[in-house]
């Protein structure tokens, strides 16, 4: 059986976050931060809106970003980031 090296917020296999449930699956436009995420760019999550940024990156590079992007989250919706730590 095939064994995914990341779970679908790129936590790498190893890290104590892999696989965990997200505890804020009914918002949109969220922040996957982990020290993990030995990737350069930053990976645009399943749904759209959510991202798994790459080790290092901080919120304000996240926010610079999305604006560059277009991918800013609605003044509605609230601000939710997750910060991880492998």
């Amino acid at each position: 059986m095939f064994e995914p090296e990341r779970d679908e917020r790129y936590h790498e296999r190893g890290c104590s976050h892999f696989d965990m449930r997200s505890p804020v699956a009914e918002h949109t436009h969220v922040d996957h931060f982990c020290d993990c995420h030995h990737f350069t760019d930053p990976e645009i999550l399943r749904r759209g809106s959510d991202i798994a940024w790459p080790a290092g990156w901080t919120e304000k590079e996240a926010s610079e970003w999305r604006r560059k992007h277009d991918l800013v989250r609605p003044a509605s919706l609230p601000s939710v980031s997750i910060l991880s730590r492998a």
